[in-house]
């Protein structure tokens, strides 16, 4: 099995739209079949203190809310998340995407977390 093959069941791949305090509430897996199944264990949790479990999972969420309060359009960057005896690269996307409601303003991120090969 292939390092990115293992690391696929830790990591979860996909697109993230995520409330402000780095809940996911909404999902999308990069790969369609195991859809159903990633979607319900995923919208709802924390995707730094729930989802991602590596020591640079808390240097990430720091990135996420510092990209948060600064306002910045989209930030991309790469991330060497260690697995088992090596590591994988995995390229990461962050955008901001504000709602307008009757309660006013809410921002969103939207992340994509992308296995480099």
């Amino acid at each position: 099995m292939e390092a990115s093959d293992r690391a696929e069941a830790s990591i979860p791949f996909g697109l993230f739209e995520l409330d402000s305090t780095g809940t996911v509430t909404y999902y999308s897996p990069q790969k369609s079949e195991k859809m159903n199944a990633q979607k319900e264990n995923i919208v709802g949790r924390n995707l730094f203190d729930n989802l991602i479990a590596v020591a640079e999972a808390s240097e990430l969420k720091s990135r996420f809310h510092t990209f948060m309060a600064e306002g910045n359009s989209v930030e991309r960057f790469t991330v060497n998340f260690p697995f088992i005896e090596t590591s994988i690269k995995v390229q990461i996307v962050m955008a901001h995407v504000t709602e307008q409601s009757e309660n006013g303003r809410k921002q969103f991120a939207l992340i994509r977390l992308t296995p480099e090969i």
